[in-house]
């Protein structure tokens, strides 16, 4: 079976899908739900590369339409694009879940975040921990300069301190691999 995870000709968004997807005795399997749900067998390499492009296309879709919006006519705007869009992410999951066998074993946190992070670049990885942390200092200066806004500074300290973390992880993984290449024992 192919192996999605060479960097070099991922993209920041095929590194997202790679969260969704990982590989039980040779099969793939796809958690449209991530570590939250089941998975389900994916009969053929051919029906996985057409699901891992649908999700593919599906965040480079919704991702930038809800920033954009959050941005351009405000955030309360995105949520309900949030919320059209998980209905409709739903009922899209229905239909490609329909008949394909479910998997006892589940997706952890750590090997979604390991998926994504052998996606992404160490750059980009390097780059977003970097944004998110200065998010994470706006949201405290928000805090001390205008104490009533304390509800967009928690938000923006707490989404971005997640973030945070997650890519803490992801560069570590990152890191071990590079390790583990260096001394020959991957």
């Amino acid at each position: 079976m192919t192996d999605r995870g060479n960097d070099s000709q991922m993209g920041y968004f095929d590194a997202l899908a790679s969260s969704s997807f990982k590989q039980i005795e040779g099969r793939w399997c796809f958690y449209p739900w991530g570590s939250l749900g089941r998975g389900y067998v994916i009969p053929t390499e051919q029906r996985y590369l057409e699901i891992r492009s649908w999700v593919k296309r599906s965040l480079q879709a919704w991702l930038p339409l809800v920033i954009v919006t959050g941005i351009l006519v405000g955030w309360a705007w995105s949520f309900v694009l949030v919320g059209v869009f998980g209905v409709w992410y739903f009922a899209k999951i229905r239909g490609i879940a329909t008949g394909l066998q479910t998997t006892t074993e589940r997706l952890t946190i750590g090997e979604s975040y390991r998926a994504q992070a052998k996606g992404h670049s160490l750059w980009t990885l390097w780059a977003s921990g970097f944004s998110s942390v200065v998010f994470v200092i706006a949201g405290i200066v928000i805090l001390v300069l205008d104490p009533s806004k304390w509800l967009l500074a928690a938000a923006t300290m707490g989404f971005f301190g997640v973030c945070v973390v997650a890519i803490g992880f992801m560069i570590a993984t990152r890191l071990k691999k590079s390790d583990r290449i260096r001394g020959g024992s991957v």
